[in-house]
């Protein structure tokens, strides 16, 4: 009878609305590792989506997630978190304008500053061929592991306090005008983060960034990005940040889709008293295994994948790290504080299966090698993980 109830009302819903859709998504990961050994992450969700007449869309998500480490469940703040995930109406109004209010994904054009959730609202505008663009979001009303706000050590330590749900309390003006071209895109953003936490010292920061995509006839990307930040902190000595570094793909235009990719990021670290670490807000990190984000680091990769099967593909990728100077890149309590500046190599492979559209096994591992730089102490184990997830969505 219930059932019945619930498909009567969905039914009315969608017939005043217009078209209505909903789904879980049910995504396992058993795996082991060199520093908890076994682990287990569980996340179960669900999501709707409603268009409102011609012009707008409702959508929403939740989740639930666990996480199993070592011999425990994960108790950040318990056992079991309930997160709200993207929660978003959009409009558009016109085909050259839109708005975007609720919990929405953003990032910069260069996807080392920020990216994630974030609850605000943003507005699009086309001007001729460009797009402007504009938004303001906030960051303390979400669930702390899903913002992964790392810009100072307070944050970091906001991420592993039992007794914290949310997220750092940050407030955020975007803005962005995208200029595209046949064969190339120029994209420039600029970016303001306010510190709104209750603490004596508060750090904002401010961005700018330049990004250019150039699409060529054989099928090579080369996308060139440079970021220039600007932090008030009172225990820096230099407000001046950068990061710059290009990304390479080649979609070889043969057999199943093929991919060949390198990519060079490279963040400031600390020089004297004329520039800074630089300070990423969002907390992602540059390595599949270890664990370092941009600041003070410099990082190659080169990656290949392969399609073998319309339902399979195979993936692996050589990285290399070296850091800029001798404090600001902290991974790993076996660094050499004084001399060193190679990290060392990282070994990444892959296979997905999809055998359906509704089900995707991820099989993964890889290793971070020490020992194949001089920055770590000598004897220092090397890091290892394995994992095989799989997600199912219906």
């Amino acid at each position: 009878m219930k059932r019945f109830w619930l498909c009567a009302v969905l039914g009315c819903a969608a017939g005043m609305a217009g078209a209505l859709d909903f789904g879980f998504v049910l995504d396992q990961t058993p795996g082991w590792n060199s520093e908890d050994k076994f682990f287990y992450d569980a996340a179960v969700s669900g999501w709707f989506s409603m268009f409102v007449g011609d012009n707008a869309q409702l959508y929403t998500s939740v989740k639930g997630i666990a996480k199993y480490r070592n011999t425990s469940w994960s108790d950040n703040p318990g056992p079991v978190v309930f997160d709200v995930g993207r929660f978003e109406f959009s409009y558009r109004p016109l085909p050259w304008l839109s708005l975007n209010v609720g919990r929405q994904y953003f990032r910069d054009s260069a996807e080392v500053v920020v990216s994630g959730l974030v609850d605000g609202a943003s507005l699009s505008l086309g001007i001729g061929p460009t797009t402007l663009s504009a938004g303001i979001f906030y960051t303390g009303l979400l669930y702390k592991n899903t913002a992964n706000i790392t810009l100072t050590s307070d944050d970091s330590g906001i991420l592993v306090d039992t007794n914290e749900y949310f997220a750092s309390r940050r407030l955020l003006a975007s803005a962005r005008w995208v200029f595209p071209g046949q064969m190339n895109t120029l994209t420039l953003d600029g970016l303001a983060q306010i510190d709104l936490n209750d603490r004596p010292d508060k750090v904002n920061s401010q961005y700018i960034s330049l990004q250019y995509a150039l699409r060529t006839k054989n099928w090579w990307t080369f996308t060139p990005a440079v970021v220039v930040g600007f932090a008030q902190d009172p225990k820096a000595a230099s407000a001046f940040t950068f990061a710059a570094g290009i990304n390479m793909d080649w979609d070889i235009p043969k057999g199943l889709n093929d991919r060949f990719s390198f990519k060079v990021w490279t963040g400031s670290g600390s020089f004297r008293d004329t520039i800074a670490a630089f300070r990423p807000i969002t907390g992602a990190s540059q390595g599949r295994i270890l664990d370092a984000n941009l600041s003070g680091l410099i990082m190659a990769r080169v990656g290949y994948t392969l399609r073998i099967f319309s339902i399979i593909s195979l993936g692996a990728e050589f990285s290399y790290f070296a850091r800029t100077d001798f404090k600001t890149v902290t991974s790993g309590s076996s660094l050499d504080t004084t001399k060193g500046y190679l990290l060392g190599g990282e070994y990444f492979a892959n296979m997905t299966v999809a055998p359906t559209s509704d089900l995707t096994f991820v099989l993964s591992g890889g290793s971070f090698l020490p020992g194949l730089g001089d920055a770590f102490i000598a004897g220092t184990p090397d890091l290892w993980k394995i994992a095989l997830q799989a997600i199912l969505a219906f």
